[in-house]
């Protein structure tokens, strides 16, 4: 495989593309109807339940330095608290749930099994595989985990 260095800018166009889409999850019904059905109804909660998951069953500190931009008190009142009521793994099938029923609901089924959907996502991977993993721990763990149907 090759690998050229993209121009900076290149990041900041694709995050301003697709970071409208990527958002819409975290604010779906459906993610709040997955994880209420696993008896977690806070949305902080879900939310840092969600983004953490692929972490592993970790606590605040761990959270708050991945996430960045969260305090810490805010992370502490729901991390650990709710690898109490939803394990890691749960979140990750939760979310994938919730993503998919999202996209169906905005798109339609016909356009998320389509070929250029297909294509749109194979695309994605390879650009996400090409990502550096240093100083990035959400993403490094979630390219740790397996691809998704």
């Amino acid at each position: 495989m090759t690998t050229a260095a993209l121009d900076a800018r290149a990041g900041r166009r694709c995050h301003n593309a697709l970071n409208s889409l990527h958002s819409t999850h975290y604010f779906s019904p459906d993610l709040g109807r997955e994880l209420g059905a696993l008896g977690v109804t806070d949305a902080r909660a879900v939310n840092f339940a969600v983004r953490a998951a692929a972490l592993g069953t970790v606590g605040a500190g761990v959270v708050t330095a991945a996430f960045y931009n969260y305090k810490h008190d805010l992370v502490a009142r729901h991390v650990p608290a709710v690898w109490e009521k939803v394990t890691p793994q749960q979140a990750l099938e939760a979310r994938l749930r919730a993503v998919d029923a999202t996209l169906r609901r905005l798109l339609g089924a016909e356009a998320v099994a389509s070929a250029e959907m297909a294509e749109a996502a194979e695309l994605a991977l390879r650009a996400a595989e090409g990502c550096s993993r240093s100083a990035r721990p959400l993403y490094s763990a979630h390219a740790d985990l397996p691809v998704p149907d």
